[in-house]
């Protein structure tokens, strides 16, 4: 698993391990709107990940930043278009080749966001980042279905920070 926040990540891990006690996991701290470059991402999985064999990839990533796109500063629209579009594409390459060269079946599931589908003034880079994957992914499990099971998942409302700044805690408390 690879976050900004250790202790949350170290706290998701024992869970999944108290549940599923045959997988190996690991907890690799990395901030995705430092992390640039393909390069980047290459360099992280193979000092951290490539000695654990790695079956299934979950890409789960998002901030958003709300109001007219003139109105946002320049290093929030740069860290959401990083953040939603290019770490997904990014990393999923670098981790897409480590899933293509495994003997076994493996699967690559991807979040995107029923924003996708929307014109979404006051938040354009969030749902055209979120199209962005969405499409990218779906091209790309033609390319590796014979190997690889990649899955675009389009969710609407999840009880997150990000749903709930924009919707206020009522709202996300119905959820």
């Amino acid at each position: 698993m690879m976050a900004r926040n250790e202790q949350k990540m170290k706290g998701k891990l024992e869970v999944l391990e108290k549940r599923f006690p045959k997988i190996t996991t690991r907890a690799v701290v990395c901030d995705f709107s430092d992390v640039c470059v393909i390069a980047d991402y290459r360099k992280i999985v193979e000092e951290q990940l490539s000695d654990i064999d790695i079956g299934v990839v979950c890409l789960n990533a998002g901030i958003a930043t709300e109001g007219p796109v003139a109105l946002i500063s320049d290093q929030e629209l740069e860290n959401e278009i990083r953040v939603n579009g290019l770490h997904p594409v990014y990393l999923g390459k670098v981790l897409l080749e480590t899933l293509m060269n495994r003997k076994q079946r493996s699967a690559l599931i991807v979040t995107a966001s029923i924003m996708s589908f929307m014109v979404n003034p006051g938040g354009c880079a969030y749902s055209s980042t979120k199209a962005f994957v969405s499409n990218f992914w779906q091209g790309v499990h033609f390319e590796a279905k014979d190997k690889v099971d990649v899955l675009v998942w389009t969710c609407g409302g999840v009880r997150t920070k990000i749903f709930a700044d924009s919707i206020g805690a009522e709202g996300a408390a119905k959820l």
